[in-house]
């Protein structure tokens, strides 16, 4: 796969999972520090599932921007390790 491919792959994740985010939070209960449904997490599964294991980065980059250091891991490896189960189980 191209540099420049993998790149914008890891960008359009990234967008799309600040967008979820960001609406997520805007549907949440006040104060807006906690919502019942956490839409990115799903983003960051599918991305996995339908591109592979090498997008983890962006999740990993994303959570890091606004998260502490074992939030962001744990986030990342979420996904990877749940689509690792997902393909088990075929």
């Amino acid at each position: 796969m191209p540099s420049f491919l993998y790149a914008g792959q890891l960008s359009l994740l990234a967008a799309v999972y600040f967008a979820t985010a960001k609406l997520s939070l805007s549907l949440a209960i006040p104060p807006g520090y906690a919502t019942a449904v956490w839409p990115p997490a799903g983003v960051a599964l599918a991305a996995v599932l339908l591109v592979g294991n090498p997008v983890w980065p962006a999740i990993w980059l994303r959570n890091s921007v606004r998260h502490p250091g074992g939030v962001t891991s744990y986030w990342s490896w979420k996904a990877v390790a749940l689509t690792w189960m997902l393909k088990r189980q075929n």
